[in-house]
Protein backbone atom coordinates (compact mmCIF):
# COMPACT_ATOMS: atom_id res chain seq x y z
CA UNK A 1 0.00 0.00 0.00
CA UNK A 2 2.78 2.57 1.02
CA UNK A 3 5.13 3.35 -1.91
CA UNK A 4 8.42 3.20 -0.68
CA UNK A 5 10.54 4.68 -3.80
CA UNK A 6 8.73 7.60 -2.46
CA UNK A 7 9.85 7.69 1.24
CA UNK A 8 13.54 6.27 -0.20
CA UNK A 9 14.09 9.43 -2.22
CA UNK A 10 14.20 11.29 0.98
CA UNK A 11 17.33 11.30 3.08
CA UNK A 12 16.78 13.38 5.27
CA UNK A 13 16.00 11.47 9.00
CA UNK A 14 12.88 12.65 11.17
CA UNK A 15 15.36 14.54 13.50
CA UNK A 16 16.86 16.55 11.14
CA UNK A 17 13.33 18.25 9.32
CA UNK A 18 12.52 20.27 12.79
CA UNK A 19 16.12 21.30 13.46
CA UNK A 20 15.77 22.74 9.75
CA UNK A 21 12.56 24.09 10.44
CA UNK A 22 14.29 25.55 13.83
CA UNK A 23 17.55 27.42 12.13
CA UNK A 24 14.98 28.66 9.11
CA UNK A 25 12.97 30.17 11.43
CA UNK A 26 15.79 31.62 13.43
CA UNK A 27 17.14 33.17 10.41
CA UNK A 28 14.10 34.95 9.37
CA UNK A 29 13.09 36.10 12.78
CA UNK A 30 16.46 37.68 12.73
CA UNK A 31 16.33 39.19 9.42
CA UNK A 32 13.11 40.79 10.04
CA UNK A 33 14.44 42.11 13.29
CA UNK A 34 16.99 43.93 11.50
CA UNK A 35 14.73 45.26 8.25
CA UNK A 36 12.13 46.38 11.15
CA UNK A 37 15.61 47.95 13.17
CA UNK A 38 16.63 49.62 9.56
CA UNK A 39 13.14 50.62 8.39
CA UNK A 40 11.77 51.79 12.24
CA UNK A 41 12.00 55.27 12.02
CA UNK A 42 10.28 55.42 8.45
CA UNK A 43 7.76 53.25 10.06
CA UNK A 44 7.59 55.60 12.96
CA UNK A 45 7.01 58.94 10.88
CA UNK A 46 4.22 56.78 8.47
CA UNK A 47 2.46 55.82 12.10
CA UNK A 48 2.57 58.92 12.87
CA UNK A 49 1.36 60.54 9.35
CA UNK A 50 -1.29 57.80 9.53
CA UNK A 51 -2.37 58.25 13.15
CA UNK A 52 -2.46 62.50 11.82
CA UNK A 53 -4.79 61.46 8.85
CA UNK A 54 -6.65 59.47 10.95
CA UNK A 55 -7.46 62.14 13.05
CA UNK A 56 -8.13 64.77 10.66
CA UNK A 57 -10.82 62.75 9.04
CA UNK A 58 -12.28 62.42 12.79
CA UNK A 59 -12.64 65.79 13.01
CA UNK A 60 -13.79 66.31 9.28
CA UNK A 61 -16.80 63.08 10.17
CA UNK A 62 -17.56 65.59 13.06
CA UNK A 63 -17.97 68.72 11.22
CA UNK A 64 -20.25 67.21 8.29
CA UNK A 65 -22.39 65.55 11.42
CA UNK A 66 -22.56 68.58 13.06
CA UNK A 67 -23.61 70.39 9.83
CA UNK A 68 -26.35 67.80 9.43
CA UNK A 69 -27.45 68.20 12.64
CA UNK A 70 -28.05 71.52 12.49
Amino acid sequence: LLKSKGSATVPTPPVASPLLWVIILTSVTIGSQFALSQTSKEGRSWAKTGKEKIRMGRKNNNLKLKQFMV
